[in-house]
Order: C-alpha cells, then sequence, then structure tokens
C-alpha cells in the first residue's frame, strides 16, 4: 500500500511538471519563432535565414536576391493591404518552390534572399514568382519580380556573395527579364559592409526609369 501511495504521489509530480512544461515549451517555441520568422509572411526573417544556411545541403545551391518591380505603385494605386496581400502571396509561392532542401527570407519591405537548386533557379528565371494584386474596387494589377543569382559557396563571405545576387538583380530589373546570374563583367557595384545590400546604380535606375517611360507610353 505504501508503495502504491509513492507510485501515485511520483505520477502526480509528473502530471504537473509536465503541466508547467507544456505552456513554458509553447512560450518558448513563440519565442523562437518571433526572433527568426518574419511576421507577415511566415518566411524566415534575417537571422532565421543565417541560422537555415547553416543546415544548407552541400550540393550546388544558388543564392538569389529578389524583390517586387514598382511594388510602391501596387501600395500607391491599391492600398497596403494589397501590398501585403503580394507579399504573402509570393511568400507562399516561395516556400513551395524551394521545398524541400532549401530556404527563403523577407529581409525587409519587398526584398525577399531565397536558397535554392538549380531547377528552381530554372523555375525563377521562367518567372513563376509573379502574382496579380487585387484592389478593393477590383482593379487588378500584375506583379513581377527582379531576381538576382550567384552560385552559393557555404565557406565564402556570405556578405559578399549576397551583394553580388544583389547587383544581378539590378540588372534583370534594368532589362524586365525575372532572373539575371551574376557576371562579374556585367555586374559591378560598390563595395559593401558584410551583409548589406549595394548602393543603386545610377546607370541602371536611368535605364530602369527609361525601360518604364516606354512600356507606359504603348
Amino acid at each position: 500500500m505504501k508503495s502504491s501511495h509513492l507510485l501515485t504521489a511520483a505520477s502526480a509530480g509528473l502530471l504537473a511538471a509536465a503541466a508547467t512544461a507544456g505552456p513554458l515549451g509553447w512560450k518558448l517555441h513563440a519565442k523562437h519563432r518571433a526572433a527568426t520568422r518574419d511576421a507577415l509572411t511566415g518566411l524566415h526573417n534575417r537571422a532565421g535565414f543565417t541560422r537555415a544556411l547553416r543546415r544548407a545541403p552541400g550540393s550546388a545551391m544558388w543564392l538569389v536576391a529578389a524583390d517586387c518591380n514598382r511594388f510602391k505603385a501596387v501600395n500607391d494605386a491599391l492600398g497596403h493591404a494589397a501590398g501585403d496581400a503580394v507579399l504573402k502571396a509570393l511568400a507562399a509561392r516561395m516556400a513551395r518552390l524551394v521545398h524541400p532542401g532549401g530556404t527563403a527570407a523577407r529581409f525587409g519591405g519587398d526584398e525577399f534572399v531565397i536558397l535554392c537548386g538549380t531547377e528552381q533557379l530554372a523555375a525563377i528565371g521562367a518567372g513563376v514568382l509573379a502574382v496579380v494584386a487585387t484592389g478593393g474596387d477590383g482593379q487588378a494589377m500584375p506583379v513581377t519580380m527582379a531576381a538576382g543569382a550567384v552560385l552559393f559557396d557555404p565557406a565564402a563571405d556570405f556578405g559578399a556573395q549576397l551583394a553580388c545576387a544583389d547587383a544581378a538583380s539590378y540588372r534583370a530589373k534594368a532589362t524586365g527579364e525575372p532572373l539575371a546570374v551574376f557576371d562579374p563583367a556585367a555586374d559591378d557595384h560598390p563595395a559593401a559592409p558584410a551583409g548589406a545590400r549595394p548602393r543603386v546604380r545610377v546607370r541602371d535606375l536611368d535605364r530602369w526609369t527609361a525601360t518604364e517611360a516606354i512600356k507606359e507610353t504603348k
């Protein structure tokens, strides 16, 4: 009988510990998610992406920097709710595209970073990252992305590689293509601190503005 009481007491202690650990565990999980995930899209944020890189497969992977073409125009014409919906839709496409093996992150605004394989890179080049933004009055605007890619080397400096991918994305934006692979002869960019995006190059900005002006007159 005594041993039965001890067993009951031990069981009660385990149940009490489990009850305490449950809420605590969920709080820790929520805290970790808030620190590593983007609140709007559910993708990794910068910190989460950096952690995910440590688990990246050793096979050939591509680091991709991408942002929306004329995202400000969507916000101005259709409202910020439509802009948020665009970001969520693009993030969902990215998550499906890179699963499994790759990863995607929102670094801020309409700036995304992706780590993916060659097959997924080809899909990006084919324009899979495109959605239609719809306003409350039914007005619709197509939204595409300009992406730049560099073959990822886990042993090399991440910031320098991201700067190269970002420089290539400016070329994609300037030419109207969905993807440009980094070319040191075509994608010059000023030095930037590790992890930072390079400054916008005026000649590319001018060319992009001219291209948009031509499109809008057609």
